[in-house]
Formats: C-alpha cells, structure tokens, sequence
C-alpha cells in the first residue's frame, strides 16, 4: 500500500517484476475465474496509470474487492493458490491485525493507540496476503501481494493498514472498472482513476520516492507508530 520506514525497493531488480507480473497474473486470474471483481489499487494503481508499471521503490502489490459478498471466499482462494502455485496465504481480522502490530510495537518499544473500528466487526476480514513459497525476509525475490476488505459507512469506503483507519469517498468507484494494459497483461482499475487516486495522495502526478504513510490524504486515524 504504501512505504514505511524500513522499505525495500523491490522493484529495481527486474527479477522482482517478473515474478510480481506472474504472482499478480495468477491472482487476479484465480479470482476472475470465481467471479470475485477485484481491482488494482494504491501503488499498484498508481504505477499502472502513471509509470505504466511497477513503482520501482515500491514494496508489495496491492489489490482491493469490490463487493462484500466475495470477502468470504478469499480462504478458498487462498488455498487454490496453495495447492496449485504453492503461493503462502494468511487472511487477518481487524482483530486479529490490531493484536499483532501492538505486540511488535511493544516488542520494539514503539508508540501504540488504541483504535475503534467503528465501520464494521472487528472479527470481519482486514487483510489477505499472498507471498512466493520461500520463507518470508527482508530483501530482494520475496514478492507479497495484499488484498485489502474495504467497507461502506455514511457513502464513505473504510480499510486498515499498519494499524491506521483510512477512508475515501466511495463515489468514484460507483463509476465502475475498466481494463488496462500492464505490461502486456489486462487488469482491471476504476474508470475514474484520476479522481480515486485524488482522494487518496492528493496530488499523484508526480513521482516522489520519500513519499510516507503518514501523508496519506485518505488517513483518518494515525496509529503509525514513532
């Protein structure tokens, strides 16, 4: 979704992209095949539209669904990745989420705030996350990609990451998707990117490598920690 302080610019290596092409391929093809509308999202999206690629500083890929009913049968989705492209997938609640990041802020003597999720359960789905086979570590050929469960309240969409409560209009999305070319493979973004995008950097245009969580437009509840 975004960078923080320790950041790996995954990217750079052209390894990286080819294999986050394939991961990103057979994900999203996996979820079409069971009729789970899904869209690319944060710096994914912004690559597609404005690098036409991947960042090259960026971290991870990231997906968002579209409609609640689907939220339910990303676990099943998760273990075809398994079986068939021995991907590793983890799914978190917002619970389960919060849980976590405040034991490793505790663990690394870091600030942690207690939060509400007031737009859903917080037993409901938060997170899912698909990684390559190989055991998870900082640094170069580990290629994670995110699907983020976002939740309409008050025509405004909600999601969490990295223990904060983000939000924007849900307006343009009501637009609808389209397809784009991402190289050489079809994947599907808003129709009103730019507007999207707007909502959540504000101004998106312009590449900037030092861009941080905390200057997230859509940011409603900091809890980024020191």
């Amino acid at each position: 979704m975004g960078k923080k302080k320790d950041k790996k610019k995954l990217f750079y290596n052209p390894k990286n992209v080819k294999k986050a092409l394939k991961m990103l391929k057979i994900v999203t093809e996996t979820l079409e095949r069971h009729n789970i509308e899904y869209y690319l999202d944060f710096g994914t999206l912004l690559g597609a539209v404005r690098e036409k690629g991947f960042i090259k500083w960026d971290h991870d890929l990231d997906i968002s669904l579209v409609n609640p009913k689907d939220f339910n049968k990303i676990p099943k989705i998760l273990k075809e990745l398994r079986l068939k492209h021995f991907y590793r997938g983890y799914i978190y609640s917002f619970e389960e989420s919060l849980n976590r990041i405040k034991q490793e802020r505790i663990k690394n003597g870091e600030n942690f705030k207690e939060i509400q999720v007031d737009f859903t359960d917080k037993k409901n789905f938060q997170i899912a996350k698909v990684r390559t086979n190989k055991f998870f570590i900082f640094g170069k050929g580990h290629i994670c990609l995110d699907i983020f469960f976002k939740y309409k309240k008050d025509e405004k969409l909600f999601w969490m990451a990295y223990g904060s409560i983000y939000s924007t209009p849900a307006r343009p999305l009501e637009d609808g998707f389209k397809k784009i070319k991402l190289y050489g493979h079809s994947f599907k973004i808003p129709k009103n990117y730019s507007e999207y995008l707007s909502d959540i950097y504000g101004e998106w245009q312009t590449p900037k490598e030092d861009w941080e969580q905390k200057e997230h437009k859509a940011l409603e509840l900091n809890n980024l920690g020191n």
